[in-house]
């Protein structure tokens, strides 16, 4: 199960939005049915979109959702009004404007009573719009529930109920801002690392990113086990199921917290689902994504500094002076010593210099090694370690070549 406190999600830009256009909706008389979800429980969510400026000066009306009561009976009994005739009767007087009915508890009933209450809101909305605005509108029904077992209930979106998948409402870039906001304003190498490496792996899933945080600083196998663990934890695969997982995951995948959809990827499935039912590839593919993403630009980055001080040590003929062996490569260098690449540059460092530069030549040439094995690593989609990462920026720093 997916855990964070109201915080961690209101950090995320897109979460955020979700909320405010949840309270506007209501605050605007238009009923609002949000489906949760594996991502966060109907009560913290409620309470996050209770609290949004939209709705500061309206009340909720909270409605405990009973198994044995129909909604009718039960929307009478807290109104206080005969809830089945303001379906039909628009002279029944009921100035909800200032109101918002908040239905708790429908994950706790059984699919009938839930699809039941479902069809409820749908009616209720239809008759609140169809009011006119001088007999006033019907209170606005606001319905948080996970949806777990009776995908396919909800009913359809219309002018008067909006329906909000908040399990996909999550973004890589809205687990970057929670990653950041998680390290509490620091920018060294781990914190930058973490913010590029973790959001690929961990989807939407925040107790994932918890069990990930350390983890992903240390071996790859290490980091590997902690996603296995979390698996396990959560019993995944349950008992009796054979391992294999067949086609693309389904929106009854998203609501369970099996699998996520974001913006950037389309729908994926959760990482310790994917390696607890025999998908090792996953991980490494992963891992691979947000590191390339990463540190490719970074290295093309130190790639040109080398470069333009290689110019300034050797000449601005150095590199067609000590020209590479491809001839493709050759006739690049040859319009701009910034084609140079990795292996050419360390074939000319290891070349004797003046003393004066030696020093300098050598620090650079050690800079040059690992950017290219790194490069290398990267080029064959092999993840790589965070050791590997921090070596890159302490060469770079002798060499006095910035890393960003």
């Amino acid at each position: 199960m997916i855990t964070g406190e109201a915080d961690d999600y209101l950090v995320m830009p897109r979460l955020r939005q979700s909320a405010q256009l949840q309270a506007r909706a209501l605050a605007e008389c238009r009923s609002v049915i949000a489906a949760l979800g594996n991502l966060i429980t109907a009560d913290l969510w409620g309470s996050i979109v209770q609290a949004q400026p939209e709705l500061r000066d309206h009340v909720a009306i909270p409605v405990d959702v009973d198994e044995a009561i129909e909604p009718a009976r039960l929307l009478s009994e807290v109104l206080s009004v005969r809830a089945d005739r303001l379906l039909v009767d628009s002279s029944v007087p009921c100035d909800g404007g200032w109101q918002f009915i908040v239905v708790q508890g429908i994950d706790r009933v059984g699919d009938e009573a839930a699809a039941a209450w479902m069809a409820w809101t749908a009616r209720w909305a239809r008759a609140s719009h169809a009011r006119r605005p001088t007999q006033g509108h019907l209170p606005p029904i606001f319905v948080c529930w996970r949806n777990q077992r009776t995908a396919g209930a909800t009913p359809e979106a219309d002018t008067a109920l909006e329906l909000h998948a908040v399990y996909r409402a999550i973004s890589e870039l809205d687990m970057r801002t929670l990653v950041r906001a998680r390290g509490g304003g620091s920018h060294d190498e781990a914190q930058r690392w973490r913010e590029h490496v973790l959001p690929p792996l961990v989807g939407n899933d925040l107790d994932l990113l918890e069990a990930v945080w350390e983890p992903c600083l240390g071996e790859l196998t290490r980091l590997e086990a902690a996603v296995v663990e979390r698996a396990r934890a959560r019993r995944w695969p349950p008992a009796g199921r054979r391992a294999g997982i067949a086609g693309p995951p389904r929106a009854h995948d998203e609501l369970r917290g099996l699998a996520h959809t974001t913006p950037e990827r389309g729908a994926e499935w959760n990482l310790a689902w994917a390696m607890a039912n025999g998908d090792v590839l996953t991980f490494g593919r992963r891992l691979w994504r947000g590191q390339a993403g990463f540190l490719l630009p970074i290295l093309d980055e130190v790639r040109f500094r080398i470069a333009e001080r290689l110019e300034v040590l050797l000449g601005g003929d150095w590199a067609v002076r000590w020209p590479p062996r491809d001839d493709e490569e050759y006739r690049l260098v040859a319009q701009s010593h910034l084609h140079a690449q990795f292996g050419h540059m360390q074939a000319v460092l290891q070349e004797p210099h003046p003393a004066m530069f030696r020093r300098e030549c050598g620090v650079l040439c050690q800079l040059v090694r690992v950017a290219r094995q790194l490069r290398n690593e990267l080029a064959h989609y092999r993840p790589v370690e965070f050791a590997r990462y921090r070596e890159l920026v302490q060469r770079a720093t002798d060499a006095g070549v910035e890393v960003v």
